[in-house]
C-alpha cells in the first residue's frame, strides 16, 4: 500500500512540474526552466546514483549541457524543446565544444512528451548516442522509478514533496521578505520599551527530511501544521521576536510530552550479495515487532522484453527453512548458484544484458534486489543510488521511548541564545524507536515561560543503520562472507550495525 501511495505521489509531482513549466513558458516566463534543472539534477541522482551538479551555476548559459557528473562522465541537457532539430543542434554544440572528451554520455531530459524520432542523430563517431535510451521524458522517468524498491521510492517521494513544497509555499520573492522584515523592524522601533521583551511569534512541526528551511506557514494545510508522519526524527521550528530596547535571553528550551506510544510492528527488508557466483538472499527485520515465518514464493529476472524464473539461470538452489524473524534480526532465505552460460543464453535470446531481480515473499511482498550483470566470468549486482540533502540544526535531543519521559531538555550553551531582533530556534528530536508522540516546546525567555502549539509526530525509526541493509549494505556483505549462516555469529555482526539516534547529530554537525 505504501509503494502504491509513493508512486501516485511521484506521478502527481512530475505532472505538476511538467504543467508548471508549460504554463510559464506559454506566457514567456522562463525562470522556471532553471528551477527544473535543479529539480531533475536531484531526481537523476536519486534514480541512477549519479553525482550531477548544475553547470549553469558555474558557467552561465553553458553550451550543450546543463548538468554534469565528471566522475561518471555523464552530461545532461534539460529542455522544453522536444524537436529532432533541437536535439541535433545540441549534439552539434556538444561536439564543437569537445565535451565528448570529458563526458562519455549526453542524454536529454524533455519537459514535454518526446516525439517519434525516425532518423538517427549524427555524432560523427565522437560518442555513442541512442535515441531510444538517451532521450527521456516524464513517462520514461516513471518507468524507471517503478523498478525501484519501496525504500528508494520513499526517498524519492520525500524529495518530490520537499521540492514541490519549497516552491509552492515559500514567499514569492526576496523583496517580499525584505518588506515584511522592514515593516516589522519599524513597528518594533515605534513600540520599543525600556525593558527586555520577547515572544514566540509562531512555530511549526517539520519532518526530519525537511529540517533546515522555512516554508510560508500560513499557506500550509491545517493538518500539516500540527501532525506529521516522518522517518527517524522530527523538528519543531519556532521564531522568537524581541521588541524591547535591551536584548532578550533564551535561558532554557525543553519539550513537554503529553503522550508517547511505541509503535510495535515488523518491517521486513531483503538484501543480497554475490559470493563466488552464488547469490545469497537475506531477510532483515528493521522494525520493532516480530515478523511471521518467511518463505520465497517466487523469484524472477526480467528486462523490458521478458521475464524468466531465476532458477532457469542457476545450477542449483538451496532454500533455508524459517520459522519467523524477530526484531533486529536477520536470516538467510536462499542461495542461488548462478550459471554464466545459461545467463548469456538468456541475454542472447532477449537482448540483455541487464536484468533486474524481483523476489516475492509469502505471495504478497515483492522486493527488487538490484540488477544482475555478468562480466569476465563473474556475476555482480548493480544498483541505482540514493540522494539526499543536509538540513541545518540548532538544538538536538534523543527521546528515549522506553523510559517514557514527560519532558526532555535541550542544551542551549554554545548556541546564539541572545535575541536582538529575531531568533530562529529549531529543535530536532530523535526517538530511540518507532513511536507516536504528542508534544510542545517550552521556552524560558527573560524569566518567563512561553509554549508552542501541541504537535503530533508519527516517527518510524529503523533498527539498523542506513548502510547496513539495502543495495548490498555493509552488514549484508559481512553476513555473506560467513561460510555457513550461523545465528550466533550473525548476531555478533548485527550488533555493530544497530541504529543509534545520536548519529543524526554526529552526521549533521560534521557537515
Amino acid at each position: 500500500m505504501k509503494r502504491e501511495e509513493y508512486i501516485k505521489n511521484i506521478i502527481s509531482a512530475l505532472a505538476e512540474i511538467q504543467a508548471q513549466v508549460g504554463l510559464n513558458n506559454n506566457i514567456c516566463l522562463y525562470d522556471i526552466n532553471h528551477m527544473a534543472e535543479d529539480f531533475f539534477c536531484g531526481l537523476l541522482n536519486l534514480v541512477y546514483g549519479y553525482k550531477l551538479k548544475n553547470l549553469n551555476h558555474i558557467e552561465k548559459n553553458a553550451k550543450a549541457i546543463d548538468l554534469y557528473d565528471e566522475k561518471n562522465r555523464v552530461s545532461v541537457q534539460v529542455t522544453v524543446q522536444n524537436t529532432a532539430a533541437k536535439i541535433q543542434e545540441t549534439i552539434d554544440k556538444f561536439i564543437s565544444g569537445e565535451r565528448y572528451k570529458k563526458y562519455d554520455r549526453l542524454f536529454f531530459v524533455l519537459l514535454k512528451d518526446k516525439e517519434s524520432y525516425n532518423k538517427n542523430f549524427i555524432t560523427n563517431g565522437k560518442f555513442e548516442f541512442d535515441k531510444g535510451t538517451d532521450i527521456l521524458d516524464i513517462k520514461d522517468f516513471m518507468a524507471e522509478i517503478q523498478k525501484l524498491d519501496t525504500a528508494a521510492l520513499k526517498k524519492i517521494n520525500v524529495y518530490m514533496t520537499e521540492e514541490i513544497g519549497k516552491r509552492r509555499y515559500r514567499p514569492k520573492s526576496f523583496w517580499a521578505c525584505a518588506v515584511i522584515l522592514l515593516a516589522f523592524t519599524a513597528l518594533a522601533i515605534l513600540t520599543m520599551k525600556d525593558s527586555r521583551s520577547a515572544k514566540v511569534e509562531f512555530s511549526e512541526i517539520l519532518p526530519f527530511e525537511d529540517a533546515g528551511y522555512y516554508e510560508n506557514y500560513d499557506d500550509l494545510p491545517a493538518i500539516e501544521k500540527t501532525k506529521i508522519e516522518t522517518w527517524k526524527a522530527f523538528s519543531l521550528l519556532s521564531f522568537v521576536y524581541s521588541d524591547g530596547d535591551k536584548p532578550s535571553v533564551v535561558e532554557k528550551v525543553s519539550c513537554e510530552i503529553q503522550n508517547l506510544e511505541p509503535i510495535h510492528k515488523p518491517s521486513v527488508s531483503l538484501d543480497a550479495d554475490i559470493v563466488d557466483n552464488t547469490l545469497k538472499v537475506f531477510a532483515f527485520n528493521d522494525g520493532w515487532g516480530d515478523a511471521d515465518a518467511l518463505a520465497i514464493t517466487s523469484a524472477v529476472v526480467h528486462d523490458y522484453n521478458s521475464s524468466e524464473d531465476l532458477e532457469s539461470i542457476c545450477q542449483n538452489v538451496h532454500f533455508e527453512s524459517n520459522h519467523g524473524l524477530r526484531s533486529s534480526k536477520a536470516v538467510l532465505l536462499a542461495e542461488y548458484a548462478l550459471d554464466g552460460a545459461k545467463f548469456q543464453e538468456l541475454c542472447a535470446a532477449n537482448g540483455g544484458p541487464l536484468y533486474s531481480i524481483e523476489i516475492k515473499i509469502n505471495d504478497d511482498m515483492a522486493y527488487s534486489i538490484g540488477f544482475l550483470k555478468y562480466k569476465d566470468g563473474k556475476f555482480y549486482l548493480e544498483y541505482g543510488g540514493m540522494g539526499g540533502h543536509t538540513p541545518s540544526m540548532t538544538l538536538f535531543a534523543v527521546l528515549d521511548v522506553d523510559k517514557r519521559p514527560s519532558a526532555i531538555n535541550f542544551t542551549v550553551r554554545n548556541e546564539p541564545n541572545i535575541v536582538n531582533d529575531i531568533l530562529r530556534i529549531e529543535t530536532v528530536i530523535a526517538p530511540t524507536k518507532s513511536c507516536t508522540v504528542t508534544c510542545k516546546n517550552v521556552f524560558c525567555i527573560n524569566g518567563k515561560k512561553y509554549a508552542t502549539t501541541e504537535y503530533t509526530a508519527e516517527v518510524y525509526v529503523p533498527v539498523f543503520t542506513d548502510s547496513a541493509i539495502g543495495f548490498t549494505g555493509a552488514l549484508t556483505k559481512e553476513l555473506a562472507q560467513l561460510d555457513k549462516f550461523d545465528e550466533y555469529q550473525a548476531n555478533i555482526l548485527i550488533e555493530k550495525y544497530l541504529y543509534n539516534p545520536e548519529s543524526i547529530r554526529d552526521i549533521y554537525l560534521s557537515e
